[in-house]
C-alpha cells in the first residue's frame, strides 16, 4: 500500500528535533533518494511511512495525509 506523507508535518518535526536528512537516513535506514522523494511529495510504502514516523516520534496516522 502506498501512502503520501504530509511533508509540512515532516519538516516541522525534523526541525523540532534538529534532524538533518542524513540523521533521518541513519535513524530510519531509508535511502537518501527515498527520503528526498518523500519530502518532495512522492508517495511511499506504508512501511517507509512508519519508519519515518517512528524516527519523528509520531504515530503513522499523524504523518500520513488523509484521503479526503
Amino acid at each position: 500500500m502506498n501512502v503520501r506523507i504530509n511533508n509540512t508535518v515532516m519538516r516541522v518535526e525534523m526541525a523540532r528535533y534538529k534532524l538533518t536528512n542524513n540523521k533521518l537516513k541513519e535513524l530510519t535506514g531509508i535511502s537518501k533518494a527515498t527520503l528526498s522523494a518523500v519530502r518532495n511529495g512522492k508517495s511511499c510504502s506504508y512501511d517507509t511511512a512508519v519508519k519515518i514516523a517512528k524516527a519523528l516520534r509520531l504515530k503513522a496516522t499523524e504523518l500520513i495525509e488523509s484521503e479526503d
